[in-house]
């Protein structure tokens, strides 16, 4: 490109010193020359202003006294940049994110062809399984919550064409200054979590492209694979959605979504209740509730956890003997990982397998001879989870061992937890089938499905398309 117009990369950070400093030395190397830096810090304690201030003297920092999230971290950054004036693109970006020389260019060169397109999203790349491509956007689904990324966890995607999407993530996404002006800012309701994909749905209604652009690369973990949280997963991420779909699914189409919706969310809190997992059913609990009550920002009240019980003796396990272990891959690849050699220290005759969803298949190939697949996009469906259920039954494991609760752990008899920060074994009740539990979380989730929904979706009406 003959000249290149000016942008501001707008970074937010908290308590991320490493990655921070490691993106900014970075960026000095980029294959772009008109920019300034803008990092806003969302009230870090480990340092990162201090060290910003001593390594970058030269960055435009902004020290906000609390913690506003994702969501207003990057208004406050974006704020920054539209006051100052004289930037055509503004680039966002997550402190823990990996660039190359020509991330930016590629995203530049896509919005200087095509000047309705609002905003670009590079392609993710795992930093660690390089050939491992995280997703090049995403698209939503309109039958129920939730988003389908193109090529999620998949490996040597021949992709080099630019395609519309519904959003792309905002660990690298260039925005164009004068779509911003009248689309907006970002929802900070949302404080953390949906708050991109919300806003790749804002630019559409305005009448600008989201783009995904597969030739600029950034490392970033796949978000399959990051250690979220109990808050992201049962909270933020069953509250801001239903704010998403408020916003852009029309009336009729939304009764649809939320029920299917709530239907496969009732189940499962049952299922947690039913399972002692009482502190995720709560906070998911806490999630509708602060829906209907108009309540947003940051999850304020501090969920109670319950005291973790006492490991048993790993010799005392293994004395129980296990031919065929099947893993239920509910969390990060690391952790089952450590898992399976935990395993095998353990049993060391017995034969591992692998229970994934279909999206993150591609992940543990390198790791798992014996894998079996369920389709991600199915296991809403009560018919195919049976089918699951029941070919699991079927293949007569003697042993379950999940991360996280999972239905298909009640089709085995012996079932273990494993706490990744004891990097120990906790043997579940399970002591014969307890298929009664699921089916009665089935039954009681439908019932709750149908006396929530009415108070769900009355509520949906009161908000606002913005803030």
């Amino acid at each position: 490109m003959a000249s290149y117009p000016k942008v501001s990369i707008v970074i937010v950070n908290w308590n991320k010193k490493g990655y921070i400093i490691n993106l900014l030395s970075s960026l000095r190397d980029i294959n772009y020359d008109n920019y300034e830096i803008t990092v806003v810090d969302n009230a870090s304690e480990d340092g990162s202003v201090e060290a910003i201030k001593e390594k970058f003297p030269d960055i435009n920092l902004i020290a906000n006294s609390t913690n506003l999230g994702g969501t207003g971290g990057f208004n406050t950054g974006i704020r920054y940049a539209l006051e100052k004036g004289g930037y055509k693109y503004i680039w966002l970006l997550d402190n823990d994110a990996m660039i190359e020389r020509d991330t930016l260019v590629e995203l530049v060169k896509v919005m200087e062809m095509d000047e309705t397109v609002g905003i670009a999203g590079s392609r993710i790349l795992d930093p660690e399984q390089k050939d491992l491509t995280v997703e090049i956007g995403a698209l939503f689904r309109w039958d129920t919550i939730g988003v389908v990324p193109i090529c999620r966890n998949k490996r040597i995607v021949e992709e080099y064409i630019p395609r519309e999407v519904d959003y792309v993530a905002i660990c690298s996404a260039l925005v164009r200054v004068t779509a911003v002006d009248k689309v907006g800012l970002m929802d900070e309701r949302f404080f953390i979590f949906w708050d991109d994909m919300d806003w790749g749905l804002c630019f559409k209604e305005n009448g600008f492209k989201v783009i995904a652009v597969p030739n600029s690369i950034v490392y970033h973990p796949s978000f399959t694979e990051r250690k979220r949280g109990v808050l992201t997963d049962f909270y933020y991420g069953i509250r801001n959605p239903l704010l998403v779909y408020t916003k852009h699914a029309r009336p009729l189409k939304r009764l649809l979504i939320f029920y299917n919706y709530l239907r496969y969310l009732c189940k499962g809190t049952i299922l947690l209740l039913l399972s002692n997992r009482k502190e995720e059913a709560y906070i998911a609990l806490d999630a509708i509730q602060d829906f209907c009550h108009n309540r947003w920002g940051k999850f304020s009240r501090l969920p109670k956890l319950s005291a973790e019980p006492k490991a048993p003796s790993e010799n005392l396990i293994a004395n129980k003997k296990a031919k065929r272990i099947l893993i239920i891959a509910g969390d990060t690849k690391e952790e089952v990982v450590c898992l399976r050699e935990k395993i095998k220290k353990i049993f060391a005759e017995s034969k591992i397998s692998l229970l994934v969803s279909s999206d993150r298949e591609e992940v543990f190939r390198p790791y798992f001879s014996n894998i079996l697949v369920v389709n991600s996009k199915r296991l809403n469906s009560i018919s195919y989870s049976i089918w699951v259920f029941l070919k699991i039954i079927l293949s007569q494991f003697d042993v379950a061992v999940c991360l996280k609760i999972s239905l298909f752990s009640f089709a085995i008899r012996r079932t273990y937890f494993y706490l990744s920060n004891k990097d120990a074994l906790i043997e579940c009740d399970n002591n014969c089938l307890h298929i009664h539990k699921p089916i009665l979380a089935a039954v009681l989730g439908e019932i709750a499905a149908l006396a929530i929904m009415p108070f769900v979706y009355l509520n949906s009406f009161r908000y606002k398309k913005n803030n």
